[in-house]
């Protein structure tokens, strides 16, 4: 075999490994690195937080958390916590999230949550694109979005829909192209803004108007309380305690 035929044969067998090789675990902390705070930030994720959380079911953890992690920007963490939040919800609604989180923290802060989430898709053979959620159109999205508005907000949305631009995109992008596609229901979407709200901090006024929508969803008190317990370790205390104060003015 001359030399030309060796080094395709290499480059095939190596071609072969990389396409069947097992994507590398990320984590969030590495333990032989940091062992003791590795240790410390396990116990909080995974076992004293949640144990404050009881009202959250699995796929209500899953949600709360992939939102927080948005929130916070904490692309690293979100890509370590993947497969585990994998566990409890799809794909799309993995996606979903990260598209509604764009009308909250702004599109650049999302982008590196749909980069990771894609090459951990493409790498487990996840077809991408993912099956359309949509179910507005370029005609129909301001409508929409102004009746999600009445429905989450009450009827007096209608009247202010025209106030302003800020006023009209709302309606049209933010509950019109992201609140009215499929997958989840308003209190669930509401869930997720309250903890992209709760973890990016600094709007409380807009975190206060959230709780009280998720309340109204059925969401209650106890169980956005419970929420924010559950994020402890992802926003730290003083997010957490602003957030509090925002479910009790929401709750009077």
């Amino acid at each position: 075999m001359n030399m030309k035929k060796i080094v395709c044969v290499l480059l095939a067998v190596a071609c072969a490994a990389l396409v069947s090789a097992k994507p590398k675990e990320k984590k969030m902390i590495d333990e032989k690195l940091d062992p003791e705070f590795a240790a410390i930030a396990a116990n909080m994720t995974e076992t004293e937080a949640p144990g404050y959380a009881p009202l959250l079911d699995g796929r209500a953890r899953a949600i709360a958390v992939t939102a927080t992690l948005l929130g916070t920007g904490g692309a690293d963490a979100f890509e370590a916590r993947l497969p585990q939040i994998l566990e409890q919800i799809s794909a799309g609604d993995v996606k979903e999230i990260i598209y509604q989180a764009a009308a909250y923290l702004g599109i650049p802060r999302v982008t590196p949550f749909l980069d990771r989430a894609n090459d951990y898709f493409r790498a487990n053979k996840i077809t991408l694109p993912l099956e359309s959620r949509s179910t507005t159109t370029a005609e129909t999205r301001f409508e929409a979005g102004v009746e999600k508005q009445a429905e989450l907000f009450g009827p007096q949305m209608r009247s202010v829909a025209h106030e302003s631009p800020v006023r009209e995109m709302l309606a049209d992008n933010c509950f019109g192209d992201y609140y009215t596609r499929t997958g989840f229901t308003n209190a669930e979407r509401e869930l997720m803004t309250f903890c992209y709200l709760a973890a990016f901090g600094g709007v409380e006024p807009q975190l206060t108007a959230h709780a009280a929508a998720n309340i109204a969803c059925g969401n209650s008190k106890e169980f956005l309380l419970q929420t924010l317990y559950l994020c402890v370790p992802y926003n730290g205390y003083p997010r957490t305690l602003n957030a509090i104060t925002c479910v009790e003015n929401a709750a009077k």
